[in-house]
């Protein structure tokens, strides 16, 4: 059940927290994360619109069924054994629930998540019709990908998007 409850902890920890300290704002929420925590965000930003209004997916896993192999262990059946599970995690099924900012970043030779991953999700937004951000590096890998650069894109685009 990859990617059913993970979202909903997460937001109500923030929620809590916000409870007791006035100078969170839960209008201006940015969330980041890179390779799983990259599905994640697109998680929290598909499945969480009222809460999560920017992310930056950064070389991001898209849906649990293309990276099976590293996601099996926690799913605890194959794709074949229980296709709706695998189903159910799925962010490119949900891409037109996108109403908040995002950004993908990925390297173009990562074999970590590979940048087809990425390819996925803008195929799946664009015919959804949702506007979204996307910055490739050439060359870059899954580590290779950080770096000044990497840094100053990721604090710029929340900056651009929350900061008022």
């Amino acid at each position: 059940r990859f990617g059913t409850f993970e979202i909903a902890d997460h937001a109500a920890a923030l929620e809590q927290a916000a409870a007791v300290r006035p100078f969170m704002d839960l209008d201006r929420v940015g969330i980041f994360g890179r390779s799983w925590g990259g599905y994640f965000v697109l998680r929290a930003l598909l499945t969480r619109p009222d809460l999560y209004e920017v992310g930056v997916a950064s070389a991001p896993v898209v849906d649990p069924m293309h990276m099976r192999v590293s996601v099996e262990p926690y799913m605890g059946c194959l794709p074949a054994d229980c296709p709706d599970a695998y189903e159910a995690g799925s962010n490119t099924a949900l891409a037109g629930e996108l109403a908040g900012k995002l950004l993908l970043i990925h390297g173009t030779r990562d074999d970590g998540a590979p940048f087809g991953e990425s390819l996925r999700m803008v195929n799946a937004l664009i015919a959804a019709g949702r506007p979204f951000d996307f910055l490739p590096i050439p060359e870059a890998d899954h580590r290779s990908i950080l770096g000044p650069y990497w840094n100053d894109v990721l604090l710029g685009y929340f900056l651009e998007h929350l900061a008022r």
